[in-house]
């Protein structure tokens, strides 16, 4: 049965939110580059467990900073799926939205739509480890920083518009 939508865009939205994207290299390669171009790399390395302590704990604030705000993203997201799509719809198979009526796997609305942000918020908590050791190993702050947000903006206007419902490589809500 199909629900009463000829579309949900929420659930259609695979694009990447180019603005998180480039506050989460931006901050992860700052807070890793400002040791480098302030000197403190140093002063860190000469006290005992400095360097360690410091390097974990930006680590810890800047992963659960990005979690936060994708949680927070995802709330807002949420809350689209319910202003786009009535609640009692939720519990349907993803199948009833007719952009999904050829998938494949047994899944609700509200399963997949779970799925699609716990994807995203492990890829935005990926990047920003990545960000981080690419400016350890660079450190060079443009080096860091431009990988991340040229390849993710590259491939979205490369790729064709009738191929835009997947949310994994495998092919997975496809």
């Amino acid at each position: 049965m199909l629900i009463p939508a000829e579309n949900v865009p929420v659930m259609s939205d695979i694009s990447v939110n180019y603005l998180f994207l480039l506050c989460i290299t931006f901050c992860c390669a700052y807070a890793v580059m400002i040791e480098y171009t302030g000197k403190t790399n140093y002063i860190l390395v000469t006290t005992k467990g400095g360097q360690k302590n410091v390097m974990e704990s930006k680590v810890i604030i800047l992963l659960t900073l990005t979690a936060l705000t994708s949680i927070i993203i995802s709330t807002f997201d949420l809350v689209r799926l319910a202003n786009e799509l009535p609640i009692k719809y939720w519990d349907y198979s993803l199948c009833s939205i007719p952009h999904f009526e050829t998938t494949e796997f047994s899944i609700s609305i509200i399963g997949a739509f779970l799925i699609s942000q716990l994807i995203k918020l492990s890829g935005y908590l990926f990047i920003a480890v990545s960000a981080m050791l690419t400016a350890h190993f660079t450190k060079h702050y443009v080096a860091s920083v431009f990988p991340f947000i040229a390849v993710p903006v590259v491939a979205d206007y490369l790729a064709e518009k009738n191929s835009q419902a997947l949310f994994l490589p495998t092919g997975f809500l496809k």
